[in-house]
């Protein structure tokens, strides 16, 4: 082709980008159950302007993938996963030859970048990272927060726990140079450590085969997995001593797949809380300490059996759905097998959800009132209760915490959670791109409130907020969960909280 043709062909393959972006925009805008999440005109005006852009700039199929991360400007929403983490291996779009910036590093909250690592072995641990080939690190940062999945505190604790540290996953620093197409040499200057002195180096880079190859042989790779509930026992209880425990719920899911897959249910889970709350009841636990603050979620069902433990009263479900073509009939299928829906109710919401049109938004709570009801096990426990979180905690946990504090259970301590009040489900329907076909485009049509009082697009309160220190974060620890034990101990624990919920 002459210059006049190929700038023809490009600018229609810029036109089709631009169409399949504007089709996934009007889906998060309009299928979507958050819609916005909140934001104004203006902003949301201002953020599909950079999506746009960054389509139309795309000069071929892998740059137009590496732009549709950008659509996580619109979503904040670690339920929505388009694009999702795991898809640029799946389908090849990363490669084990790929070169890559040869620094794991971690962004505290102003976007400030610090060194963890230099696989190079040149520049100091915990040096401050001010610019990479003269782009500012903190801006680069920011940005790569701001398109990473979830909301922003949410995403930068996964960023800094998990994302971060496997060149495997997108959201990370060195992978948001490689998309950006910032490639070695690179010319990185950076704040050393120990006299606060500006230097300059010039780095070369590192295949990513070899980059996850030194962080699995270093064994950092087993130190990171203590970092994320997943990576540890689901549940794990420790008596402290003094009418102290500490119950430690790292994952609301058992964690084995073959009664998950064979019959849809959860029993390990179950098993484990029920050794563990006969442990607490033996063991005559006045304060425990229900640490939740490296919980990602689970299965709701759990939230709901675990709270069975701590409450008699029935326990309000206050669903709202979007009804969409695509995902009517799941959503019909879930209220179907839901165990918390009476008969009669059951057969009345199918039949509501089979009447509305595309696009209707419901809450349940307008056609019946949904609620479980506690059963009463035994070993149940009525003492003080303490709820540790953090931004690590989501989902499923995020919702047990919140109604531990709506139902009077006890109080919540430490940061507050990584998700908004109002809550996705986790139910998505999936729609087929019209390009982009391989990749699974799931739009999340469920979202849970457990306070309707709540703003749906901010984060939970906190009864007892436990700061996490910077030094702390700088060399990857927290220890809130210390300093809550101290506040119990010398009996300042419910003087501090700062609303009027006491523990019982």
């Amino acid at each position: 082709m002459d210059s006049i043709q190929a700038a023809r062909f490009m600018d229609s393959i810029h036109r089709l980008y631009l169409n399949e972006v504007n089709f996934i925009i009007d889906h998060i805008e309009n299928t979507y159950i958050s819609g916005r999440r909140g934001m104004s005109d203006e902003e949301w005006n201002r953020r599909v302007a950079i999506v746009r852009d960054k389509a139309v700039h795309a000069n071929n199929r892998w740059e137009y993938v590496y732009a549709c991360r950008y659509l996580n400007l619109l979503k904040d929403d670690a339920h929505f996963k388009f694009p999702d983490d795991g898809m640029f291996n799946r389908w090849g779009y990363f490669q084990e030859d790929d070169y890559l910036f040869p620094l794991w590093v971690q962004t505290w909250k102003d976007g400030s970048v610090y060194n963890v690592k230099d696989y190079k072995g040149i520049i100091p641990r915990f040096a401050q990272i001010l610019s990479i080939n003269g782009r500012s690190a903190k801006e680069m940062a920011l940005m790569n927060r701001a398109i990473g999945s979830g909301e922003e505190a949410n995403a930068m604790a996964m960023m800094n726990a998990k994302y971060e540290t496997d060149p495997a996953y997108w959201p990370n620093f060195a992978n948001f140079l490689f998309m950006e197409g910032i490639r070695a040499p690179f010319e990185v200057v950076y704040i050393r450590p120990d006299n606060n002195r500006q230097d300059t180096v010039i780095l070369g880079n590192i295949s990513r085969e070899d980059k996850y190859r030194q962080f699995k042989k270093s064994g950092d790779k087993r130190k990171v997995k203590s970092e994320i509930g997943f990576g540890k026992k689901p549940i794990v209880y420790e008596n402290l001593g003094d009418g102290i425990g500490v119950l430690s719920i790292n994952s609301f899911w058992g964690k084995r797949w073959s009664s998950m897959l064979l019959f849809g249910k959860d029993w390990r889970y179950k098993r484990l809380l029920r050794r563990a709350m006969r442990r607490i009841d033996r063991d005559n636990i006045k304060d425990l300490i229900i640490d939740v603050s490296l919980n990602g979620g689970g299965m709701t069902e759990n939230v709901y059996y675990t709270l069975n433990y701590f409450t008699d009263k029935p326990i309000d479900i206050n669903a709202k759905y979007r009804v969409i073509d695509e995902g009517r009939e799941k959503l019909q299928m879930n209220i179907e097998r839901s165990p918390h829906i009476k008969e009669s109710d059951r057969e009345r919401l199918i039949e509501y959800i089979g009447t509305l049109k595309d696009g209707t938004v419901f809450c349940t709570d307008t056609v019946c009132d949904l609620q479980y009801v506690p059963d009463h096990p035994k070993h149940g426990f009525r003492g003080n209760v303490y709820v540790l979180t953090g931004p690590l905690t989501y989902s499923a946990s995020q919702m047990f915490a919140r109604y531990c504090q709506t139902l009077g259970i006890g109080l919540t301590a430490g940061q507050h959670c990584g998700g908004y009040t109002e809550i996705s489900t986790g139910n998505t329907a999936k729609i087929t791109l019209p390009r982009l076909s391989l990749l699974e485009f799931e739009v999340p049509f469920g979202v849970t409130r457990i306070c309707k009082e709540d703003d749906p697009y901010d984060y939970p309160p906190v009864d007892i907020p436990i700061d996490h220190p910077f030094e702390e974060w700088l060399k990857r620890e927290n220890h809130s969960l210390d300093r809550l034990i101290g506040m119990i101990r010398n009996g300042t624990a419910a003087a501090s909280a700062s609303g009027p919920a006491s523990p019982k």
